[in-house]
């Protein structure tokens, strides 16, 4: 009776161990040296893009920036982008926000400009990515990825230009 127990004992507590576990790997793409999640973006072109770690083999930085399109941070630091645009044209950059924002994008594009700038990509999170990558907190958030799919660094609200700079080519 005592080894039965035992047995039941150590068979729950690896159990929770192995749940315990599972479910710390499957919260981690928000950490630094985490792998990028597979992204499926929507743009404001009806277009679906696909967008994996070995996407960005081989190319400089990934940046994305996930917003809210009503925020006015998110919009002051788009501008901030926008009027540093010749920076960033090696580096991948996608801004993503959430599906159920969809309908305030035209306003945002309208407010920053976005759209004079084909090579920023927006659109809204087509497969739940932002669960999984936004850590919460403030808005913008910005995960800077490297040319492995690996995030490096994350950015939160307000950020001068000279942060990304570290980044840039």
């Amino acid at each position: 009776m005592r080894r039965n127990i035992w047995g039941m004992l150590i068979l729950l507590g690896g159990l929770l161990f192995s749940t315990s576990v599972q479910a710390q790997n499957e919260n981690t793409y928000w950490e630094i040296g985490s792998s990028l999640y597979p992204l499926e973006i929507i743009t404001t072109q009806n277009k679906t893009i696909q967008i994996n770690k070995q996407d960005l083999a081989s190319k400089h930085h990934f940046f994305l920036v996930m917003f809210s399109p009503a925020c006015g941070h998110c919009e002051d630091m788009t501008k901030m982008i926008l009027r540093n645009a010749s920076l960033f044209k090696k580096s991948k950059v996608v801004f993503m926000t959430d599906p159920k924002m969809k309908a305030d994008i035209p306003n945002f594009i309208k407010e920053t400009g976005i759209d004079k700038y084909p090579q920023f990509i927006v659109g809204v999170d087509n497969n739940h990515a932002i669960n999984k990558l936004y850590s919460y907190g403030t808005l913008p958030q910005i995960n800077v990825y490297n040319n492995k799919g690996i995030l490096v660094k994350t950015l939160k609200g307000d950020n001068p230009i000279e942060v990304f700079k570290s980044f840039l080519p």
